[in-house]
């Protein structure tokens, strides 16, 4: 099956406690749709100790052990998660002895990068796929024409009953 252009999903998503908010063990798509949705849609400052540090888009600071809690894993698990989406260049994990600095790879092309006019930082977009990234303004006037298509053919009267046309 081949899946093809995306949905938006709004960090409000994250406070729902059905979804998020369980004692349950998250599974590895959860896991995975938790660090996207934790990344920064822009670069903020953040206080480690007495350090500011610039958390960029598309990154997330946080550690092994508040993801093991927060995804009811025993910290191996978390480690080892975080190990193979490395492996797979999903993420870059910068280990440190305070924290570890997630940056999602291709985290522009996850999040639309079309819509930002190509202002992000290269480390968090990662490499791009495909055309998306090459043809923003072609993309954006696409769907606009697909809209436009749908909204005229609903305006469009039907010729009157009977099958006639219209005079």
């Amino acid at each position: 099956m081949a899946f093809q252009g995306w949905v938006k999903a709004h960090r409000k998503l994250m406070e729902n406690a059905i979804i998020w908010e369980t004692s349950e063990p998250y599974d590895r798509r959860s896991a995975w749709m938790y660090l996207v949705m934790m990344a920064n849609h822009e670069d903020r400052e953040i206080r480690i100790d007495n350090n500011v540090i610039t958390v960029k888009r598309g990154q997330h600071y946080t550690s092994i052990q508040k993801l093991a809690e927060k995804w009811h894993w025993s910290r191996n698990r978390a480690d080892r998660f975080l190990n193979m989406l490395t492996g797979a260049n999903m993420v870059h994990a910068d280990r440190t002895p305070r924290g570890t600095l997630l940056t999602i790879v291709n985290y522009g092309f996850y999040q639309g990068s079309w819509e930002t006019n190509g202002a992000t930082d290269e480390a968090a977009n990662g490499a791009t796929i495909g055309h998306l990234s090459k043809q923003p303004t072609e993309h954006k006037q696409e769907l606009k024409n697909v809209n436009n298509e749908k909204r005229n053919k609903e305006i469009t009267p039907a010729p009157p009953h009977g099958g006639g046309e219209w005079q």
